[in-house]
Formats: structure tokens, sequence, C-alpha cells
């Protein structure tokens, strides 16, 4: 200490500054990575009508959908998104969203796994199961038990039979 001066609380004062920068900035840069996916989902909607694009439309909507599930943990709207995503008409949006809903990890995200669990397609209802193993909420246990033994589609059995294992494992 210098005649009245603290050095430490300088410093400790320039580096709350630094870090409230920081998380305006980071703020800031989330906003933005949000925004180009929920564009990019919604192009994505309307992407490629040929065989090569029907290949490749899933792969790109499955990182937009990963990119807002790691973006959800950091900015609140993603999980709106995504809900929106989880309804949408187009089923491999759909079932991107449930994907991602499961790498999400917020049980808020139950409800609408377990409505989508009982859709009409099923590659969205095997992605719901998969999803909802994944979150390990108790309230899963009794639809994936009914689905388990009686859905139409193997592998949707097979999923709600291996979610429900992973679910009684926790």
């Amino acid at each position: 200490k210098q005649k009245g001066k603290d050095p430490f609380g300088n410093v400790l004062f320039l580096a709350g500054r630094c870090v409230a920068a920081a998380r305006k900035v980071q703020q800031s840069c989330l906003k933005e990575i949000h925004k180009r996916a929920e564009q990019r989902l919604k192009k994505d909607r309307y992407w490629g009508d040929g065989a090569e694009g029907s290949l490749a439309r899933p792969y790109r909507m499955e990182k937009t959908t990963l990119t807002l599930a790691w973006l959800g943990r950091r900015w609140p709207g993603s999980f709106d998104t995504l809900s929106f995503a989880l309804q949408d008409k187009d089923v491999w949006i759909r079932v991107a969203a449930a994907r991602a809903f499961g790498q999400l990890g917020d049980s808020r995200a139950v409800e609408l796994l377990l409505k989508a669990l009982h859709g009409e397609d099923g590659y969205v209802r095997e992605a719901a199961a998969q999803a909802l193993g994944r979150l390990g909420d108790n309230r899963a246990v009794e639809p994936l038990r009914q689905v388990a033994p009686h859905d139409e589609d193997k592998d949707v059995r097979q999923a709600a039979a291996e979610a429900l294992e992973e679910i009684e494992r926790r």
C-alpha cells in the first residue's frame, strides 16, 4: 500500500470490469449463434427435394438442433425453439428436436417428449423414447412400459425398453 492507495483493490476493480465485459460479449455471441441456428432450422425445413438432399438434410438438421441443445444450456430461448421444432410438420425436424432435448437434459421437455412418444411417426417415437431415457425422469416410466411391448415399430419397442433400463439404472 502506497500513501492511501490500494493496488490490490485497483486490480480487483479492473478484474471485475473485465468479467462484466466478457459476460456481455458472451451473451451477445450466444444470442447471435442462437439466431443463426434458428434461421438454419427454418431454412432446412425447405431444403433438399432431390435424393441427395433427402439424405443430407437430416444430418444438417441434426447438427443444427444439437447446436440448439448446446445453446439451451447457455441461452434460454433455445428451449422454446426446440419446443416448436418438436411440433413441426417435418418428420426430420421433429426427430432432431427430440434428440436435442435428450442432449439438453432439461426436465421441462418430458411432457413434450411423452406426447411425441405417442405420435404417428416411428422415427419420432423412437427418438422421443431415446431422449426420455437420457433424461431419466420417472414420469416417463409408465408410458415407456406401455410402449415397449405394444408399439407397432420394433425399433420404437427396443428404444423404449432401453430407455426403461437407463432410467431404472439411475
